[in-house]
């Protein structure tokens, strides 16, 4: 068992009906709030564990980073947008990730280009933990073929219990929880409480990229002394999936 917080394995975490497989054999099928649910993996997750509640952003103080990069933290949109080529970009960022023989963590969904992510990561022998607030598991939005499947009460622990998974970020398209995610990764960056490369994903879109106004912005804070040059160091944008982690996976702890 971890120490700060996390229950034991086995323990039923409100709609869970069991939290592994039955080593005496297999199951029918892994059962979420008591019905059967279809996954990317005959399997159920191999360990469900519960965070107690109070996970705080101290959480994040085992993985500061400044060393060699084993996992990647991805963060992504629960849809899967109007373009097939963002949910390719999920598919080529985890083909490049299980490249490299990285980790992922992500939001543990099932959904949008979370699911997408974690259905080709399974598909490729990653090894991917999901964090999940429970209020999800609650409605069917946890992924069930993954390894591991991380329950938290909150959505700030979410994000704190990620950070503590994880070496690096990369961002893929999303909305305003993607947005979310990256900017508390960059302040956390900035405040000192981790030092982690963080990668942004710009795909080209009609008109521009995907990311053009974001970015635009940024330099617009900075230009105006709102954004230090130094919080900028641990980020990159470009459009090559494959280059953004490559990139973070030859990542030494120089800036």
């Amino acid at each position: 068992m971890r120490k700060g917080g996390i229950g034991a394995v086995g323990r039923r975490v409100k709609g869970w009906e069991q939290s592994e497989r039955a080593s005496s054999g297999s199951r029918k099928g892994w059962r979420l709030g008591g019905s059967e649910r279809p996954s990317a993996s005959p399997s159920p997750p191999k360990r469900v564990v519960r965070y107690a509640a109070g996970v705080s952003d101290e959480a994040n103080s085992k993985r500061r980073g400044g060393g060699r990069v084993r996992s990647v933290c991805v963060f992504c949109g629960a849809r899967a947008g109007t373009d097939p080529a963002y949910a390719e970009a999920a598919r080529r960022a985890a083909r490049a990730i299980a490249g490299h023989g990285l980790r992922l963590v992500y939001g543990g969904g099932n959904v949008g280009l979370m699911g997408v992510l974690a259905d080709e990561a399974v598909r490729l022998g990653v090894h991917v933990t999901g964090v999940i607030p429970r209020s999800m598991v609650d409605v069917e939005l946890a992924h069930t073929g993954i390894e591991r499947l991380l329950v938290v009460e909150t959505m700030h622990e979410r994000k704190a219990v990620m950070a503590a998974e994880s070496d690096a970020v990369l961002v893929l398209p999303g909305g305003v929880g993607t947005l979310d995610e990256l900017f508390e990764a960059m302040t956390w960056n900035q405040l000192r409480l981790q030092r982690k490369p963080i990668a942004l994903v710009d795909l080209p879109v009609a008109g521009g990229s995907f990311y053009q106004g974001l970015l635009g912005f940024m330099r617009s804070a900075q230009e105006g002394g709102f954004i230090l040059p130094a919080t900028l160091s641990l980020f990159r944008a470009g459009a090559s999936v494959e280059a953004l982690v490559d990139g973070l996976a030859a990542w030494d702890g120089e800036a």
